[in-house]
């Protein structure tokens, strides 16, 4: 009598979080006439089972019906898609915008009453009426006004600082909760199922073509009045444009693979 033997135990599933432009490495490169077609390699620890890999920070031009994804090691690709990346939602406030902007209202209110107290004494001093006023009184009625209004012009200067300060901590704040905006032309985000019989590291190659690339000869004529044997050199080059979203893609591949097709 033989006993059964119980499968493996599978732990629940593994979740891996990649980023394209971060993550992996670019094997190759082949542009064409207004696309380009790019091999990028993934290498990341799976666990026994299941695992969900999720790959951000892919081109928004890609052409999804071209992409294709290769696996390498002891695991099983079971299912690929491909889906606009979403943003999660950033906060709207937090407890220091809300203190930042009571005391800018706070401080917007004093403004307002120091402009109406200096408005007030200026409106004074000019309804003063001349033939009924003590001539002995004036030196002092004007030596007051200055003084009233010199603390008055001192306080709305320092709130009119003090506000435009406010002001920007407010839209510093502001910014720092929406976040870093990131790369637009990155949008695009790829969930792979990858089985795996036992732990380790397997590598993953994906596979897709981008538009908005492409390249055109250019010729480099050189003449050396040194020489007779071959006076005139040619040198052949490709110049590469590309809007891709992935600014490093043609720097990268230069000590990889690029071929211009």
């Amino acid at each position: 009598m033989t006993e059964d033997v119980p499968p493996p135990a599978f732990e629940p599933i593994h979740t891996v979080q990649l980023a394209s432009q971060e993550d992996s490495k670019i094997l190759s490169v082949s542009v064409y006439s207004g696309r380009a077609e790019i091999t990028r390699l993934f290498k990341f620890k799976v666990n026994t089972g299941q695992n969900l890999v999720t790959i951000t920070e892919l081109p928004t031009v890609m052409d999804q019906q071209s992409f294709r994804v290769e696996g390498r090691g002891v695991a099983t690709i079971h299912d690929v898609t491909l889906a606009t990346a979403e943003r999660p939602p950033s906060p709207t406030t937090s407890d220091k915008l809300q203190a930042l902007e009571a005391d800018h209202g706070k401080t917007v209110k004093a403004l307002a009453r120091a402009e109406k107290a200096l408005s007030s004494l200026q409106t004074y001093l000019t309804s003063l009426d001349s033939q009924h006023l003590d001539v002995t009184k004036l030196q002092s009625i004007v030596d007051n006004y200055d003084t009233a209004a010199e603390k008055l012009d001192d306080k709305v200067t320092e709130l009119e600082s003090k506000k435009e300060k406010l002001e920007k901590e407010i839209e510093e704040e502001k910014n720092t909760l929406a976040g870093p905006k990131g790369n637009e032309k990155l949008g695009l985000k790829a969930t792979i199922s990858v089985f795996a019989e036992a732990e380790g590291e397997v590598e993953i190659a994906l596979i897709y073509a981008v538009a908005n690339a492409t390249w055109c000869a250019q010729y480099d004529i050189r003449v050396s009045m040194q020489t007779k044997d071959k006076p005139v050199t040619l040198l052949y080059k490709g110049a590469i444009t590309q809007d891709t979203g992935e600014a490093s893609l043609f720097i990268e591949c230069q000590a990889t693979s690029l071929i211009l097709c």
